[in-house]
């Protein structure tokens, strides 16, 4: 299937980087995510959530994570995370 997206230039982007939570899982977000987003930010911090589906906040959001996640990564410190998919 093929996606129907604004055009992307090709040229990178600068700072600042972006973080990406996704479902490595889902290969048409991996797709996108590598073939159209990566080469405009080659620094990216990654955070894949296998399983938990294409909209990826929403079982962090369940999980009354979210808010405490963006305040990490609006101040710049390192964010890591895992969910136990039986919290889904």
């Amino acid at each position: 299937m093929p996606f129907y997206h604004e055009e992307l230039l090709p040229e990178p982007l600068p700072s600042p980087v972006p973080t990406v939570f996704f479902d490595p899982l889902i290969m048409r977000d991996s797709r996108f995510l590598f073939q159209y987003i990566g080469p405009r930010y080659q620094k990216m911090h990654l955070i894949p959530l296998p399983n938990v589906g294409h909209e990826v906040l929403k079982p962090i959001s369940k999980n009354g994570e979210l808010s405490r996640l963006m305040v990490k990564i609006l101040r710049g410190k390192s964010v890591k995370y895992k969910i136990d998919p039986l919290d889904q």
